[in-house]
């Protein structure tokens, strides 16, 4: 808001000021005077000058008193200063035309300084006096030995009228021609000493509007932080509502949802038998299509999040209407992000609800499993019994091709057997898992090892074992992960090539690290790399490399269950490198 000056200056020198403020500098400042008070202030003089500064001047305006003559009587102490009223103390008038040296000068030698404002009605003043020519000669001679005039060259009878008053007196005169600079230079410093306490003060209230707006929206930055850590759509409101609250002082703040598991439910900070009427009466001033709407006493906006309406967030009986345009603003720079977290809750619920629904169907799923392949296992277990002892007591009279035909039914059921144990094992590395410990990696990999002894002696393997870390993970499991993946690397390698197997680990990041197990087997095309994964797929005939089909899916399911990810690496005759991750300890 613009604020302008205005200048109370002594009569005397109110030709001066006038001339001086013409100027487009000034364009914010004007100049009015107030009575004569010289030498002797008269009491309706000063309640004159005290009405005129007490006038109220609105925000907009700031008054002036410019001069000495009053502000120098100590009977005269009852102006009060305040940011739309202000004193300019000067300890002597004509030190606002000359230099304070100079004018010092010449009152030593015995001047009577006078200004071309006072000698315009220089008899006036006299007659004011009570003197006549005799009594203002006397007056005179007792301590002036000259008339000086100041002359500002605004007044060109101002010469003549020296002499008249001079040859009145019976003094000798002079004329010192002062001009208009030092005048100028005094204003000029006045109303820049205003101007730049009033752009402090503009800066200060500019400051503290921002500060406090600052503070605001530091506490809704708090409060949309709490919003974005909230997982249901109710708690969501809650939070909105007491945000609504506090950033706007209102005695009444709503939200109306539309849609969602709360449609038809209102939430308010004070609930009442009136709040139904207020509800319905906010609701049908925010028209279809618009973003808010406002009363003097408060506003509502719509809550939206990608253009679907969620609702309607009322704030109401404000506690500073005045500012009711800056809460608006604020609201509808926030409301966005309160959109935003409801859909954020609805959408963490029925995500919530789809992943018990998943769960559930797992358990049942594992469940399901479980008891198949246990319930399987019983025929399977008979037919194997009974084939045995068939070929044990009669295989003497049976023929060749009826011996073939029970071996290729002993082998069919006994890889049923392994699929069955398989799927078995596959089942249960989620639900027969045990709790997370501490874990040595190379304690494992030794145990691994130990267990497949015979094997690494068939084949002259060599397996070189690298520093391995510490992590956190079910050691059975982790062990069931390394036994598959070397057994697999001792198995799928071509004639006459000797294994050697590389288990090695390197940091990934502060928590994770990352564990290699390479080999120099038959490796494969990486385009089968998702295949390799899944259970019961093969890429190679079983005659050739007998298996389950199993072993790498339930590595994956292993390395899942601990939180990381396995993949591997390879080329057609170049040996592979599964590479998987483990949350190492701290």
């Amino acid at each position: 808001m613009a604020v302008n000056l205005h200048l109370l200056i002594c009569k005397f020198f109110l030709k001066e000021a006038e001339i001086v403020l013409q100027g487009d500098e000034f364009k914010d400042v004007s100049v009015s005077t107030y009575p004569d008070l010289c030498a002797h202030p008269q009491k309706e003089g000063s309640r004159m000058v005290e009405r005129l500064f007490a006038e109220p001047t609105g925000e907009d305006r700031t008054v002036m008193l410019v001069g000495a003559c009053y502000l120098l009587n100590k009977q005269n102490a009852t102006l009060k200063q305040d940011r739309t009223h202000r004193l300019c103390h000067e300890n002597l008038c004509f030190y606002m035309l000359l230099g304070q040296n100079m004018i010092d000068h010449y009152l030593r030698a015995g001047s009577h300084l006078v200004t071309a404002g006072w000698l315009e009605h220089w008899q006036q003043h006299i007659n004011e006096w009570q003197f006549d020519q005799q009594t203002a000669r006397a007056f005179f001679a007792e301590g002036t030995r000259r008339l000086t005039l100041l002359d500002t060259e605004v007044d060109p009878a101002a010469q003549q009228r020296l002499q008249d008053c001079a040859a009145f007196l019976n003094l000798p005169s002079e004329v010192i021609p002062v001009g208009l600079d030092h005048f100028r230079l005094t204003l000029a410093h006045i109303v820049q000493s205003w101007r730049t306490e009033e752009a402090q003060r503009q800066a200060k209230l500019t400051i503290d509007r921002t500060n406090g707006k600052l503070a605001d929206y530091v506490a809704a930055m708090d409060l949309l932080v709490k919003l974005s850590k909230i997982m249901t759509e109710d708690d969501a409101i809650r939070a909105i509502l007491e945000l609504f609250t506090m950033l706007f002082g209102a005695g009444y703040v709503a939200y109306v949802p539309r849609g969602g598991d709360h449609a038809g439910v209102s939430y308010s900070n004070t609930p009442g038998p009136e709040e139904k009427g207020r509800i319905e009466t906010w609701t049908l001033l925010l028209k279809a299509g618009d973003a808010y709407a406002t009363t003097p006493s408060g506003f509502c906006v719509r809550v939206t999040y990608q253009n679907e309406t969620l609702g309607i967030l009322i704030a109401d009986l404000i506690a500073m209407p005045q500012y009711g345009q800056d809460y608006l603003n604020l609201a509808l720079t926030i409301v966005n992000l309160c959109g935003l977290a409801i859909t954020n809750a609805r959408s963490i619920t029925l995500r919530q609800r789809a992943e018990d629904e998943l769960a559930r169907s797992n358990a049942d799923l594992e469940q399901f499993a479980f008891i198949a392949s246990h319930d399987l296992q019983a025929p399977l277990r008979r037919i194997i019994g009974f084939g045995e002892l068939l070929r044990d007591t009669s295989a003497s009279g049976l023929d060749e091709s009826s011996r073939q035909y029970l071996d290729t039914m002993m082998k069919s059921t006994q890889r049923m057997q392994q699929l069955i144990s398989g799927l078995l094992t596959y089942a249960r590395v989620k639900t027969s898992g045990n709790p997370t410990v501490t874990v040595s990696l190379p304690t494992v990999v030794r145990q691994a090892l130990d267990d497949l002894t015979q094997r690494l002696q068939e084949t002259n393997a060599t397996v070189q074992v690298e520093d391995l870390p510490t992590v956190i993970g079910d050691e059975i499991q982790l062990y069931q992960l390394f036994q598959n993946l070397i057994g697999n690397a001792l198995k799928f390698m071509p004639g006459g090539r000797t294994p050697h197997v590389v288990i090695s680990s390197r940091r990934k990041d502060d928590s994770l690290t990352e564990i290699s197990v390479q080999d120099n087997g038959i490796g494969f095309d990486e385009r089968n790399l998702e295949k390799i994964f899944q259970p019961f797929q093969r890429l190679h005939s079983e005659d050739k490399y007998p298996g389950s089909g199993i072993g790498l899916a339930v590595c994956q399911k292993i390395v899942q269950r601990h939180g990381g990810t396995i993949t591997a690496r390879s080329r057609p005759g170049e040996g592979s490198t599964f590479v998987f991750t483990l949350q190492e300890t701290t």
